[in-house]
C-alpha cells in the first residue's frame, strides 16, 4: 500500500512564500519511491480577483426601435483578469467597439444615397448597488447619447483668412477648445468634424511649416493628421508615435461660395478612424479619403477610460502663404454623465442578450433572454442585476501547481509558453473544482495518479517538507482561508 502523506495548511501561512509543514514521526523515502497527488482541497480567497474566462460571445442592440435595426455580437477574447473591473472595462470596451459609425442609405431614403452618422452614443459597464434590492456590487449596463455640438475656440497666433478660415500669423501657433475639462464623448458614437485646408508641398517648403490637428489625450498621444515642411502629409498614431504617409490629393480645399469639404475622426472596432468628403447641397456626400480602407488602424487606438481633447498647432518660419487654414468652430460629440441626456439626441432603444454567454452570464448573474435598458425610447437609459457579482461560480477560474522545495523530482518541463529545458519539482498541475455555492471550496480528486520518480540515490528520513501552491499562469501564491492535500507514495510501478 501507497504511504499517505496529509498536508494540513492554516490561515497563517504567507501566500506568495513557501510554506514548511512537519510530521509527528518521520517518513522514510527510498531510492526507486515515486510520488503523486491524491486529492485537494481549499476554501480560496479573492477568486474574483483571480478568474479566467473562455471565448465568450453576447449579443448587443443598440437601435431596436430604428427603422433598420442596428445589432451587433460582442467578442471577449479568454483570458485570465486580475480583477472583476478588468472584465467590466472589456465588456465596455466590447460593447462601445460594436458600433457602426457610417451606414451608406441608411436614413433617410434618398437616391443618392447618403452617408448617415448616428451621433453620440456610448456605453457603460460598471458595478453598483441595486437600491430596489439593497444588492452592493450588481453588474449594470448603461448607455447615453451626445448630440453633435460646436465646440467653442481659442486662436494664438492666428489671423482670419480666406473666407473666414484662422492661418497661422507667427510661430509658434495654436488653435485650441476654450474649455480644456470638456471632453470627448467616451463611447462608441463619437465625432469630431472640422474644417481644414492644407498647404501644398511648396506652401509648406515656403513657409517651413510643420503642424498638427486633432486629439489629444492627458498624456500628451495625438491622434490626427501631420504635415512636415517638407510638405508630407501623414496620419498620426500617437500611440505609437508613428507616422503613416498619405496623399495630400486626397484632401482638395474648401473653396469660399463653392465646394464645402470636411474632415472627421471617429471610431471603428476601437481605432480612431479618419475621413474627407464633398458635402454636397442636397445633403450627399462624395468622400475623398478615409482611414479604414486605405490605412486601417493608423490612427491609434480609442482607449474609453480617458479623456480627448482637440486642437491644432503648429510653427512656421513666416507667414508667406495662408495655410494650414482652419473653419472657426469645430464640430464634435462632447462628453456627458450618463445620468445627463443631451437635447437634439436620436431616442433609442438598447438591449443585451447573454443566454448563450456560460460562466459571464453566470458570473454576473445576468437573466436569460433579452434585456432592455429601460425607460425604452430614450437617449440614455440602464439595466442592473438583482444579485451580487460572483465570479467564484466560473469553474474555468485557475489552475494550480504544487511544487516540492526540499525533495528532488526527476521532472523536465517543455511548454509552447515557457524556455524548453526547465528542471522543476512540480509534483501536480491540477484544476480544482467549485464544490459548493457560498463556501468558497475548492476541491480536486485525482482519478488518475500521475506518479513521479524521486531523485535520490540513498534512504532519506523526512521529518517535515516545504511547498510552494502557486497559479502557474501567473506565478502568484494561492490565497487561501484553509488548504489540505494527500500525496502518495509508492514503490510499487501504475
Amino acid at each position: 500500500m501507497p504511504t499517505q502523506l496529509k498536508i494540513i495548511v492554516d490561515e497563517n501561512y504567507t501566500p506568495n512564500a513557501p510554506f514548511t509543514v512537519n510530521f509527528a514521526a518521520p517518513v522514510i523515502i527510498k531510492p526507486g519511491n515515486k510520488i503523486a497527488l491524491d486529492k485537494f482541497t481549499a476554501v480560496i480567497n479573492g477568486i474574483a480577483d483571480n478568474f479566467t474566462l473562455p471565448d465568450t460571445t453576447f449579443e448587443f442592440d443598440y437601435g431596436l426601435n430604428f427603422p433598420n435595426f442596428q445589432g451587433s455580437t460582442v467578442e471577449l477574447q479568454g483570458q485570465r483578469y486580475a480583477n472583476v473591473l478588468q472584465l467590466l472595462n472589456n465588456l465596455t470596451e466590447g460593447c462601445n467597439n460594436t458600433f457602426t459609425a457610417y451606414q451608406t442609405g441608411y436614413l433617410p431614403a434618398t437616391t443618392p444615397p447618403t452617408v448617415y452618422r448616428d451621433l453620440g452614443l456610448k456605453v457603460l459597464c460598471s458595478a453598483t448597488t441595486n437600491t430596489a434590492t439593497a444588492t452592493t456590487n450588481t453588474f449594470q449596463i448603461q448607455y447615453n447619447t451626445s448630440a453633435l455640438a460646436a465646440l467653442n475656440m481659442n486662436s494664438t497666433g492666428m489671423a482670419a483668412g480666406v473666407g473666414g478660415f484662422l492661418a497661422p500669423s507667427g510661430s509658434p501657433w495654436n488653435f485650441a477648445q476654450v474649455d480644456d475639462t470638456q471632453n470627448f464623448l467616451q463611447g462608441g458614437g463619437c465625432l469630431a468634424r472640422f474644417q481644414v485646408n492644407i498647404p501644398t508641398a511648396q506652401e509648406a517648403i515656403d513657409n517651413g511649416s510643420e503642424w498638427d490637428v486633432g486629439l489629444i489625450d492627458l498624456q500628451g498621444k495625438y491622434h490626427g493628421l501631420f504635415q512636415d515642411n517638407q510638405g508630407e502629409l501623414f496620419l498620426y498614431n500617437g500611440d505609437s508615435d508613428s507616422f503613416t504617409v498619405v496623399d495630400k490629393n486626397s484632401f482638395p480645399r474648401s473653396v469660399v461660395g463653392g465646394d464645402q469639404r470636411y474632415c472627421e475622426i471617429y471610431q471603428v472596432a476601437g481605432q480612431f478612424a479618419l475621413r474627407y468628403y464633398l458635402l454636397n447641397p442636397d445633403g450627399t456626400q462624395v468622400e475623398t479619403f478615409n482611414s479604414v480602407t486605405t490605412n486601417a488602424g493608423a490612427l491609434g487606438v480609442f482607449d474609453y477610460t480617458t479623456s480627448y481633447n482637440f486642437q491644432a498647432s503648429g510653427t512656421a518660419d513666416n507667414a508667406t502663404h495662408p495655410y494650414p487654414a482652419f473653419a472657426p468652430t469645430p464640430n464634435w460629440t462632447p462628453d456627458i454623465l450618463m445620468s445627463a441626456a443631451a437635447t437634439g439626441t436620436q431616442a433609442r432603444t438598447v438591449a443585451f442578450n447573454m443566454s448563450n454567454s456560460g460562466s459571464l452570464r453566470a458570473g454576473l448573474d445576468v437573466p436569460g433572454g433579452l434585456n432592455i435598458l429601460t425607460p425604452i425610447s430614450s437617449p440614455t437609459g440602464e439595466f442592473k442585476c438583482q444579485s451580487s457579482i460572483n465570479m467564484a461560480v466560473v469553474n474555468s477560474s485557475f489552475d494550480i501547481a504544487i511544487e516540492i522545495l526540499d525533495l528532488p523530482l526527476q521532472t523536465y518541463q517543455a511548454s509552447t509558453s515557457r524556455k524548453p529545458g526547465q528542471r522543476n519539482n512540480v509534483v501536480s498541475y491540477f484544476h480544482p473544482e467549485f464544490s459548493q455555492v457560498g463556501t468558497g471550496a475548492y476541491i480536486y480528486d485525482s482519478r488518475s495518479y500521475q506518479w513521479l520518480d524521486i531523485d535520490i540515490s540513498y534512504p532519506v528520513n523526512l521529518s517535515s517538507m516545504s511547498f510552494r501552491v502557486y497559479d502557474p499562469d501567473t506565478g502568484t501564491g494561492l490565497d487561501a482561508l484553509s488548504m489540505s492535500f494527500n500525496l502518495l507514495v509508492s514503490t510499487e510501478e501504475y
